[in-house]
């Protein structure tokens, strides 16, 4: 078993992703979760116009810090909005990075939305996930759906719980 924690954990007090991944290590993992939520925040990172050699540069720290990334998780969004299309962009930049860092699993988080039915929630669900495992597939990179009961609303159907 591989004890890891989150980059994301770490976020809120350090400057970037990297100095995240030393507090992991100082804390005594070896393993780690790359939040790309925290990239997404500020357009950084992974998201950034150098976003290839923010891929090489990563790799390299995780490498002389001595943290394995096992593990990722893609930003959250609402994939039903016109800005769903722009969160498939994001999404596959994470399974380009997971692919370059060789991460084999990658959390995506299923949208929601008021008013639909359980149907039509798949549908929404499939026509997100659809482009995005083609990519996974091209990449070798595994798409999980987060079992994630945090929220619960009347009337709103979410793959998730």
């Amino acid at each position: 078993m591989k004890l890891a924690t989150t980059t994301g954990d770490f976020f809120s007090y350090t400057q970037s992703q990297i100095e995240s991944m030393k507090h992991i290590h100082d804390a005594g993992f070896k393993y780690a979760d790359y939040n790309f939520g925290c990239d997404s925040a500020g357009r950084t990172g992974v998201y950034s116009d150098g976003y290839l050699s923010y891929f090489k540069d990563v790799k390299k720290a995780s490498e002389s810090i001595g943290i394995k990334l096992v593990q990722a998780h893609a930003p959250m969004g609402k994939p039903f909005l016109e800005t769903g299309k722009s969160l498939i962009a994001d999404t596959v930049r994470c399974i380009e990075a997971c692919a370059e860092w060789g991460i084999p699993n990658l959390v995506v988080h299923s949208g929601y939305a008021s008013g639909l039915t359980v149907e039509q929630n798949f549908e929404k669900n499939k026509e997100f996930y659809t482009p995005l495992l083609k990519e996974a597939e091209r990449y070798g990179v595994n798409v999980l759906v987060e079992n994630f009961n945090k929220m619960y609303k009347e009337g709103v159907y979410w793959i998730d719980n």
